[in-house]
């Protein structure tokens, strides 16, 4: 079974769990994705990503807002393009949103500015070049910057190899 069909069956199974009132831990990983048959209190929905299906997966879980996520692997989801840098959503809350970057060498995210949004940076894997305002910094893994409301910001992967960086926006985009 392809990794799609399993998502929607999937989608499909869970929906019908939380319908039914019975939230369940969902696992996405090399596998596919099942209920892991864990129990989560039936106040809360939850899930436990283990990577292997990248940005499919919010799309199962659209009719119940999750109180509690795991990634264990975030990196894992990234995804790449040859033509552009990729964005790859993680988690997106009332107040928070958590994502992906994803650039190969020599792509960036333009110079730009969110008014009423804050942004960090976190540098997973590569260096980045990243503008805030008038300085620009290179960063390696585990490197932070951060733009406050309306301050101009960018990110570009000066190489040699591919760069994932976490995005953290508060409050999430279209809020």
């Amino acid at each position: 079974m392809n990794k799609r069909r399993g998502l929607e069956r999937m989608g499909a199974a869970f929906a019908a769990h939380l319908a039914g009132g019975q939230a369940v831990e969902l696992v996405v990983d090399e596998r596919g994705v099942r209920a892991s048959g864990v129990p989560c209190p039936s106040s809360i929905s939850c899930a436990v990503i283990v990577p292997g299906i990248g940005s499919d997966i919010p799309p199962i879980m659209p009719q119940r807002k999750l109180d509690f996520v795991f990634i264990r692997n975030a990196a894992a989801l990234a995804e790449f393009s040859a033509g552009k840098m990729t964005k790859t959503s993680l988690i997106q809350g009332e107040k928070l949103f958590a994502g992906l970057n994803c650039l190969e060498p020599g792509q960036e995210h333009g110079l730009h500015a969110h008014a009423g949004q804050e942004k960090m940076y976190f540098v997973i894997e590569g260096s980045a070049q990243v503008q805030v305002g008038e300085e620009t910094q290179v960063l390696e893994p585990g490197g932070v910057a951060f733009a406050a409301c309306g301050v101009p910001h960018s990110v570009r992967n000066p190489g040699p190899g591919r760069l994932i960086v976490m995005v953290v926006m508060g409050p999430p985009p279209g809020k």
